[in-house]
């Protein structure tokens, strides 16, 4: 694309621009599935709010982590293996006989 004149700005909006959109898709058809059976007694704009931002850092999760791939293959094997990881830290120090130290430590952990 660069051959082309595209500049690196404009390459970048446009992906944000596109999974943006597809972003507020997924979370209003979530946040209207959700809102009429699970969550009738919150603020529907709090609930998409939440959706929304989510899955803007799944975004950016995905792209830095794809920043040290060549292939999208691996990137995408790599980044879901990475988020389960991540996730299942909480799992470790969710005792009560886990210091507040280390708690504090895995608070860390995106």
């Amino acid at each position: 694309m660069r051959m082309m004149g595209l500049s690196e700005l404009a390459y970048w909006f446009s992906w944000l621009l596109y999974y943006a959109i597809i972003n507020i898709v997924i979370t209003s058809l979530c946040t209207g599935v959700l809102y009429g059976f699970l969550f009738k007694h919150s603020d529907w704009t709090l609930v998409w709010a939440f959706f929304f931002c989510y899955g803007l850092s799944l975004f950016g999760f995905v792209t830095i982590v794809q920043a040290f791939f060549q292939n999208s293959r691996y990137a995408a094997i790599f980044a879901a293996i990475l988020y389960i990881a991540l996730h299942l830290v909480q799992y470790l120090v969710a005792g009560y006989d886990i210091s507040q130290k280390n708690k504090e430590y895995a608070s860390l952990v995106p």
